[in-house]
This record gives structure tokens, C-alpha cells and sequence, in this order.
């Protein structure tokens, strides 16, 4: 009868955690992305107002890359649209920070 080794058994041990953490992972995304509740969003916390009232995930920026052989255009577009979205987050950031109570009595 074959026996495993022992690194035949942590290689496949750790084989299956990754999965299980990979799974539980992209579960909990799929599960805030499809919920319509404001509490739901992974970033909702982040979803400030903009000075004209509109929330700052309503602001999008859509790039066409044209063609699909044309790889300059698609990963200009690519990198724009992550661009965009990196400086969604920040703006997101510094609104939630500003939201925070200040303390005072550190300084």
C-alpha cells in the first residue's frame, strides 16, 4: 500500500488551505458586491458625499481601448481606469478621516 511522505502531505495540506482561504475570500466579495444595502459595499465606509451631493462612487470614468489587437490603447485605458479608481480610494480616505473625531490630546 503507497504512503504519502511528509512533504507530499504538507504540500497538499497547504494546497487545501489555500483554497479554503481563497474561497471564503471571494465569497465574502461576491457577497458585498451583489447586496444593494449601503452597509454591504466593501468600500462603504469610504463612500463620502462630494460638496454637489453626489456620492464619490458615482463618479466613473470609462475608458474605450478600441480595438482588441490594439495593446497600447487597452493598457492606456487600463492604467487610466486603475489610476482613477487608486484616486477614488484616497479621496475616500481623507474623507473618512476627516470624519473622524479629532483628539486633541496628543498635541
Amino acid at each position: 500500500m503507497f504512503r504519502p511522505d511528509c512533504a507530499t502531505l504538507r504540500s497538499a495540506g497547504f494546497v487545501v488551505l489555500l483554497t479554503g482561504v481563497f474561497l471564503m475570500v471571494n465569497s465574502q466579495v461576491v457577497y458585498a458586491a451583489s447586496s444593494n444595502s449601503e452597509t454591504g459595499d466593501l468600500l462603504a465606509p469610504l463612500n463620502i458625499t462630494s460638496s454637489e451631493g453626489v456620492p464619490i462612487d458615482g463618479y466613473e470614468l470609462n475608458g474605450e481601448g478600441g480595438s482588441i489587437v490594439s495593446f497600447k490603447t487597452q493598457s492606456l485605458a487600463f492604467a487610466l481606469s486603475g489610476l482613477f479608481t487608486l484616486l477614488r480610494l484616497l479621496v475616500g480616505l481623507a474623507g473618512w478621516r476627516s470624519r473622524l473625531p479629532s483628539d486633541d490630546s496628543c498635541c
